[in-house]
């Protein structure tokens, strides 16, 4: 299981964390995925104040050549050694809606999961719950486009107005 969350976040079992931040805290000393930040080769971070401009500027970021085989590489090999792992960002969940919308801001880290489910990984994103009963949101669940649903209830985004679609 991959779990998705902040540097503050606590997952259930607490397992190793690994940054998909461009920089991280003084305090962390666990593995950078850096494939998955939102920075070019060159180590520049993306900035652009349109959400949708933005999306598609870290979309060009994933698709340069050989970047998600080197993150799937390093994924697995941290999944293969303990089971479970928490990717971390800076975001905490006051930047993103407890129900997965966006407030003003938002961050990478749903893009990322979005991805990851893609790829066949059980995602789950720490930090958000299901509007109807409280559970925990998913990528995973058979949902083709990747948006979420409940881990309890079973909910998706279709069925869950208050979900966000602004993600896509």
């Amino acid at each position: 299981m991959i779990w998705l969350g902040s540097f503050w976040s606590r997952p259930p079992g607490k397992p190793p964390v690994a940054s998909i931040a461009c920089w991280n805290p003084p305090w962390f000393t666990g593995p950078t995925i850096r494939e998955l930040a939102p920075e070019n080769a060159a180590g520049q971070r993306i900035a652009h104040p349109d959400r949708r401009r933005w999306i598609e500027l870290y979309k060009d970021i994933l698709s340069e050549r050989g970047r998600v085989r080197r993150a799937r590489e390093r994924l697995d090999a941290l999944l293969l050694a303990s089971g479970n792992i928490m990717l971390a960002c800076w975001c905490k969940a006051g930047r993103t809606r407890r129900d997965g919308s966006y407030s003003g801001d938002f961050c990478h880290r749903l893009l990322t999961g979005r991805l990851l489910s893609k790829l066949g990984y059980a995602v789950e994103v720490i930090d958000l719950e299901c509007p109807r009963c409280r559970g925990a949101l998913s990528f995973d669940g058979g949902i083709v486009s990747g948006e979420f649903v409940c881990r309890v209830c079973r909910a998706s985004s279709d069925e869950v107005p208050q979900h966000s679609r602004s993600h896509r």
